[in-house]
């Protein structure tokens, strides 16, 4: 298992990398949220382990609780939100080619990072 890195969100942890996936654990702080982004090179399945997310997904937000997935394909516009006062585990599964930290294309960002 990977080491933690830490994020103005939170954190994650690489569990597993393989030829086309690769699965994180996310930890989303309480009242946080991750950039309105979107990847060049990876698609992106989340699944919350003990709190309620909401999820914006070309524009259309819908929350995702614990035992219920979203899949977000490559090229889409997603976010990931924690509204509760407690953070948040999410089991992220991305797929593709690539799984660096670099494919990521910003348009909205709490923390200054917009490209």
């Amino acid at each position: 298992m990977s080491q933690e890195v830490t994020r103005p969100w939170g954190s994650y942890r690489v569990l597993e990398t393989g030829e086309n996936y690769q699965i994180k654990i996310l930890t989303i702080n309480p009242k946080s949220r991750l950039s309105d982004q979107r990847h060049k090179y990876r698609g992106e399945t989340w699944t919350p382990v003990n709190g309620v997310l909401k999820v914006n997904l070309q524009e259309h937000v819908t929350p995702i609780a614990p035992g219920r997935s979203l899949s977000i394909e490559r090229g889409a516009w997603h976010r990931l939100e924690n509204q509760s006062n407690n953070p948040i585990q999410v089991i992220e599964i991305q797929y593709g080619t690539n799984f660096d930290e670099n494919d990521v294309e910003r348009r909205a960002d709490d923390y200054g990072r917009v490209d």
